[in-house]
């Protein structure tokens, strides 16, 4: 079999870490790695990091996230609902990730 020479070319990204242990962050460089992704994190003040997930300004972003209670509507609307401003959904959703299928479920979630 003829290998073709896309087959072994790297992919180079940026990794935006935000409130995330660091270990957890070598670790998610080396799951990376092994597919082929070389993920170079970057360090940046808590305010410049919010700003460019929020203006879809980074090529891979990973942040840590707590609840205060167990209802899981406040991650689901927030960071996985495709954006509505208006409605108060999707506003943390930095990818831009849209979907009405995974709206339909994040709405049918008690």
């Amino acid at each position: 079999m003829v290998e073709h020479p896309l087959d072994r070319r790297e992919v180079h990204v940026a990794l935006l870490a935000l409130a995330v242990d660091t270990r957890a962050v070598g670790e998610l460089v080396q799951q990376l790695a092994a597919v082929g992704i070389v993920a170079e994190p970057v360090e940046a003040s808590y305010e410049l990091s919010y700003r460019r997930m929020m203006e879809a300004d980074t090529e891979l972003f990973v942040f840590g996230w707590n609840f205060r209670v167990g209802d899981p509507s406040d991650f689901l609307d927030s960071m996985v609902h495709s954006r509505r401003v208006q409605r108060r959904l999707g506003l943390q959703n930095g990818s831009g990730y849209s979907s009405q299928g995974v709206d339909a479920l994040t709405a049918a979630c008690p």
